[in-house]
């Protein structure tokens, strides 16, 4: 997984303009059907930006079109749905993709009601963003941390953290029941009930 520092230059490259809806259409895709050969990978809704979602290994990822070194397509798994991913996380394959068609490669909007700075937070008064997220930390007894977050459900259990366990925040979903927190501790990415975390 990728390293904060890594991240923090890379995002903070990234434009915040996210436009266009995350849908397929019903027509088989015009690509091949990959498959994840990384123990996880994370998706994003456009290269080096936002996470949204995981795949695990083994599943697959239909590849539609290619950018700065990440694939555009259809992630299957628990995501189900068009995104970005690593392509060095994926083995695109040679087999012609039965997936729903995603369309040209573009920008995919983020589906949240808040979200931190795009380039994160200066936490030590310098002027430069130096972190990506707000200090948080569970404050419920226990919580899971899961790779997606789809139509309302938790998805992909990760791990469980007990009360007290310092996480950083990055986004809240549209419908305000999920929060996408970093745990630094694991170097994870992940969705974990709102109501779970709070400031420290």
């Amino acid at each position: 997984m990728r390293h904060l520092g890594s991240a923090l230059a890379a995002l903070g490259a990234t434009a915040l303009a996210l436009t266009g809806p995350a849908t397929a259409t019903p027509a088989a895709a015009t690509g091949t059907a990959g498959v994840v050969t990384a123990d996880d990978a994370y998706l994003r809704p456009y290269p080096q930006s936002w996470f949204v979602g995981t795949l695990l290994k083994g599943d697959h990822f239909d590849v539609q079109g290619e950018q700065s070194g990440y694939y555009w397509g259809y992630a299957q798994g628990d995501y189900n749905g068009c995104a970005w991913i690593v392509a060095g996380s994926v083995d695109r394959g040679t087999s012609a993709s039965g997936a729903p068609d995603c369309g040209p490669p573009r920008r995919l909007a983020l589906p949240d009601s808040a979200h931190a700075p795009a380039d994160g937070y200066d936490t030590d008064g310098d002027g430069t963003p130096d972190r990506l997220t707000l200090e948080y930390e569970v404050i419920c007894q226990d919580a899971g941390m899961y790779g997606n977050y789809r139509g309302g459900h938790h998805l992909t259990h990760r791990v469980d953290l007990p009360n007290g366990t310092p996480v950083g925040w990055r986004w809240t979903t549209a419908d305000g029941q999920s929060a996408v927190v970093r745990w630094d501790a694991g170097d994870l990415w992940a969705f974990i009930p709102r109501e779970c975390v709070g400031p420290r």
